[in-house]
Parts: C-alpha cells; sequence; structure tokens
C-alpha cells in the first residue's frame, strides 16, 4: 500500500513537473533577488571584490584587478571572476544592487539548470528496475548484474547514483 501511494505521488509529481518548476523558479527567484539592495557590504571579500571592480572601470583595465590603485596580490582570482561586478556596475550603477547582481543572477541560474539536470537524468524514477526493490529480495542479496559498484552497495540510493 505504501509503496502504491509512492507512486502515485511520484507519478503526480512526473505529470505536472513544469508546474512545479515554475513554482521553485519564481520562489527562487525571489529569494535571489529580495535582498540586494540592503545597504550593509561584508568588509572582507564582497567590499574588496566591489574596490577592484570598480577601480578596473576606472582604470580602463580589465585584466588587472587593483587595490588603492595598485595591483592586488591579496585577492588572487582571475579578472573573469570580477566581471559580474563590472556588468552590475555599469547596468546598475556604483551601488550594492550593482555589486550583487551578478551573483544572483548565477545562483538562479543554477537553480534552474539543476532543476532542467533533474527532469532530464532522473526520469523514470518511478519505473526503477526490480532490482533495486529490497522487499523482494532476501535478506544480504546483491543482485549479479552490470548494475554500478554503488548500486549494488545501496540499493535503495540505485536511483540517485545511476
Amino acid at each position: 500500500m505504501l509503496k502504491k501511494a509512492y507512486m502515485v505521488i511520484l507519478r503526480f509529481f512526473e505529470k505536472f513537473y513544469w508546474i512545479f518548476f515554475a513554482a521553485a523558479c519564481l520562489t527562487l527567484a525571489f529569494y535571489c533577488f529580495r535582498c540586494l539592495d540592503v545597504q550593509y557590504v561584508d568588509s572582507w571579500d564582497e567590499a574588496r571584490h566591489g574596490v577592484n571592480a570598480y577601480e578596473m572601470i576606472q582604470n580602463g583595465d580589465y585584466i588587472r584587478h587593483t587595490y588603492n590603485y595598485v595591483v592586488d596580490d591579496w585577492n588572487l582570482k582571475p579578472s573573469i571572476s570580477y566581471w559580474g561586478i563590472i556588468l552590475g556596475f555599469r547596468i546598475f550603477g556604483y551601488s550594492v544592487l550593482g555589486l550583487r547582481f551578478c551573483s544572483a543572477l548565477a545562483y538562479l541560474l543554477t537553480g534552474i539548470g539543476c532543476g532542467l539536470f533533474a527532469k532530464r537524468y532522473i526520469r523514470g524514477m518511478s519505473k526503477m528496475p526490480k532490482t533495486t526493490d529490497i522487499k523482494r529480495q532476501p535478506k544480504g542479496f546483491i543482485p549479479k548484474t552490470r548494475m554500478p559498484k554503488a548500486i549494488r552497495i545501496f540499493p535503495r540510493w540505485g536511483w540517485v547514483v545511476s
């Protein structure tokens, strides 16, 4: 009975996946962008990256990042990591919103990418092979198939690893 309820719920989520996906994306977007303009800036990395990006714009040098107009040896990240902040500054001006916008956008796109990845590669969870159904197997049974070792060791997690 429990397995039947599980299968019904799983099929329901598979059938209406795009509705749940859209709702999750809207919720994630709300949480990503709701407090970007909070005026507090962390005095460590966030502020220093903002200063580096600002000085890159002022110097016109988008390869070398500087702090206090001296080449910065403290932040040894590649310059491409500052280009998102520079883009935010160009779009929204020199503000906290411009400083944080591209990070929030990257977070949102990562969440959307994970959802699309899950839809594509975890499709058919309701059609799991019977060899991973532990209730129908004798105690200590390890199927002799070509499944990866992780699935044989953790039969309940087979859908996660495969």
